[in-house]
């Protein structure tokens, strides 16, 4: 395992044998973690956007994370 991407408090990118672990801080007065794996689409748009892709998808999932349920790890 290695982090790719850090950011305190917010996210970890980490890369599992290729597969890429997103760990995102969520809540407001209780913090919790929200860990998915990258989907195909998504390597592909980290691959094309870098830091800028990754920053989107982490807001997202702290605004929304009953939206990622389903894919929690």
């Amino acid at each position: 395992m290695a982090d790719l991407l850090k950011k305190n408090w917010e996210y970890t990118l980490s890369d599992y044998s290729r597969q890429f672990r997103l760990s995102v801080v969520c809540g407001t007065v209780g913090l919790y973690e929200i860990d998915i794996y990258l989907d195909e689409s998504e390597i592909e748009k980290y691959n094309e956007l870098g830091n800028e892709f990754i920053d989107k998808l982490v807001k997202s999932i702290q605004e929304f994370p009953n939206d990622y349920a389903r894919r929690k790890i």
